[in-house]
């Protein structure tokens, strides 16, 4: 059964990247999911410092005003991460990186859907 471990969340204007440490080490083949939001600007990438690979699982525009995405990768190091998220242009940048315990090690996207809306004024965790 999957479990809540950790978050942290972080933001910065006018960047086009920003980088979010996790307060603690991240376990070995935990899920680590990073979603963040900006103008609408292209998302290029997510990284970390133990290397890992992350997948973008969904990439949504609302209008010509917000872009949001959805990255994961399955953890291969137990170490303390700083997750890097890098946009094509300078920009505002909210961000909330997870680690998720308890969930399969291969094929861990099963469906995605999305919606626009309005209403969402900042994203928060912890």
């Amino acid at each position: 059964m999957a479990s809540f471990v950790q978050a942290k969340n972080a933001s910065g204007t006018s960047i086009s990247t920003l980088n979010i440490t996790f307060d603690a080490s991240a376990a070995v083949d935990n899920l680590l999911v990073a979603t963040w939001r900006t103008g609408n600007v292209t998302h290029t990438s997510v990284t970390d410092t133990a290397s890992n690979s992350y997948n973008k699982d969904q990439d949504q525009v609302t209008g010509a005003v917000v872009r949001g995405s959805v990255w994961s990768t399955i953890n291969g190091t137990a170490a303390a991460h700083t997750v890097t998220v890098t946009a094509a242009a300078s920009a505002t940048i909210q961000a909330i990186i997870g680690e998720i315990s308890g969930n399969q090690t291969s094929a861990v996207l099963d469906v995605d859907t999305s919606t626009t809306g309005t209403g969402v004024e900042s994203l928060n965790c912890g």
